[in-house]
C-alpha cells in the first residue's frame, strides 16, 4: 500500500466517518428540496393549460418518480445508518484494546 501500511491494516477516522454519514443525510434533504421546487415549477409553468392526457401522464410519471425518490431515500437512510453503526463499533473496538493494555 502507499501508506506503508500492511495489507491487513484498517486505518479509520472517526470524524470522516460521521461527516459521512451526515452528508449521505444531507444528500436526502438537497434531493427533496430539488424535486419539490422542480415539481412546484412544472405546476406553475403549465397552470391552467395543461388537462386531458398530458395531465394525467404528468402525474403517473410523478407518482413513479416519488416511488423511486422513497426508494432512494431509503437507501441513503440505511447507507447512513450503516456508517454511523460501524463508525461506533470501530470506536467500542478502539476503547476495548486500548483497555488490555490498561492505557
Amino acid at each position: 500500500m502507499g501508506d506503508g501500511l500492511a495489507p491487513d491494516v484498517t486505518r479509520v477516522n472517526f470524524g470522516q466517518m460521521d461527516a459521512q454519514a451526515d452528508s449521505l443525510k444531507g444528500v436526502v434533504n438537497q434531493l427533496d428540496q430539488i424535486t419539490n421546487q422542480l415539481v412546484e415549477d412544472i405546476k406553475k409553468a403549465f397552470a391552467g393549460n395543461w388537462d386531458g392526457g398530458a395531465k394525467s401522464f404528468f402525474d403517473i410519471r410523478q407518482a413513479h418518480w416519488n416511488t423511486q425518490e422513497e426508494a432512494m431515500r431509503t437507501a441513503l437512510d440505511a447507507a447512513s445508518t450503516a456508517v454511523r453503526t460501524a463508525n461506533g463499533r470501530y470506536q467500542e473496538t478502539e476503547r476495548k484494546n486500548l483497555l488490555m493494555w490498561d492505557v
